[in-house]
């Protein structure tokens, strides 16, 4: 999924369980890198 932050993350979580939630890993990409990694995987 893509949210900008681990706050907006959290919120797909249901409300019930968003206090015992853990963010394990958050990645910031742009499109030069997507890009580069499409790349590698076609070939």
């Amino acid at each position: 999924m893509e949210a900008a932050n681990k706050d907006e993350a959290r919120l797909v979580v249901p409300p019930l369980f968003r206090e015992q939630a853990k963010i394990v890993g958050l990645n910031k990409s742009n499109l030069e890198q997507i890009e580069a990694v499409i790349g590698q995987q076609e070939h």
